[in-house]
């Protein structure tokens, strides 16, 4: 109990620290790139039927560079977020884990074919 206590505390705290700087993040947030993004975050997480996956990234042209580059953006956000103290591990990281378990299987599989 006392490390989750520690961990909220140490987010009330960044958080009051980081609200005065915010960052203009529109030209990130964009409708078509949330939407991508979305698209590609629901195919990773989906193992309901995997020949619609494969199809998927197949008609998309997404390829192991374009894999491993994602990877990396997901540890990039990561170290993003440690470098300026967030707490790590939080319920959003376990998401992170997640779909980047995923694609390091896609990845993996494309390896051996």
């Amino acid at each position: 109990m006392g490390a989750k206590v520690r961990e909220d505390i140490n987010s009330i705290i960044t958080s009051m620290l980081h609200t005065s700087a915010t960052a203009d993040l529109s030209r990130m947030l964009t409708s078509e790139n949330m939407f991508d993004a979305a698209v590609l975050r629901a195919f990773l997480l989906d193992d309901s039927d995997e020949e619609d996956t494969r199809e998927f990234f197949n008609e998309t042209s997404i390829n192991s560079s374009f894999l491993r580059g994602f990877m990396a953006g997901l540890i990039q956000a990561l170290m993003i977020e440690r470098g300026h103290g967030e707490a790590m591990g939080r319920i959003s990281h376990a998401e992170f884990a997640d779909i980047f378990d995923s694609a390091r299987a896609y990845y993996m599989e494309n390896a051996m074919e």
